[in-house]
């Protein structure tokens, strides 16, 4: 068994009703468990990730600020994940490990802060489908690279570190010999 927190960034995969992508945060946390006939792993991750967006909003009774007639607003559509992952894992144990993985899961997606486009919260449950691909480093640190597909205007490219503790090869042990 392998336990990883990581962190990292997101950016939206798509437009979403004219605002301009920007950057975001996402965390996740995993278990995973190594099978020792396969180079595979098969866990749980549970995810955040936002998809940040910025819009131009032209001031009106409820944006007005009393200063310009245009100024940015940030909406933020935030996923809470849990999935089923597994990994292909190519050097498996070995000090550079590619690996190449999937998640299938569900996820709640709600808006951060009010949106410019209504006050209503659009809080709902949808699938999640996350493929990815990284390394693992030294067995304890991990580059990830992933995509986090579940609504329209939620999908969000991941790039996440993470620090993995377990997993390690066991050491053979020596037998005692007179």
């Amino acid at each position: 068994f392998e336990g990883e927190l990581s962190f990292g960034f997101t950016r939206p995969l798509s437009g979403f009703n004219d605002g301009k992508r920007v950057w975001g945060p996402s965390y996740s946390m995993e278990l995973r468990y190594n099978l020792h006939d396969l180079p595979l792993d098969i866990g749980f991750n549970i995810n955040s990730s936002m998809a940040c967006y910025e819009f131009n909003v032209f001031n009106d009774d409820y944006y007005y600020d009393g200063t310009t007639d245009i100024h940015k607003l940030e909406q933020d559509n935030m996923t809470m994940s849990i999935a089923v992952v597994t990994d292909w894992n190519f050097r498996q144990g070995r000090r550079t490990n590619p690996f190449v993985g999937l998640g299938i899961g569900t996820a709640a997606t709600d808006v951060s802060y009010d949106s410019p486009f209504g006050d209503s919260r659009t809080s709902k449950w949808s699938p999640v489908f996350m493929p990815r691909v990284g390394v693992e480093l030294f067995c304890h640190l991990r580059f990830t690279l992933s995509a986090n597909i579940t609504r329209s205007g939620y999908h969000t490219l991941q790039f996440s570190i993470g620090g993995v503790i377990g997993g390690r090869p066991k050491k053979a042990k020596e037998t005692a010999t007179n």
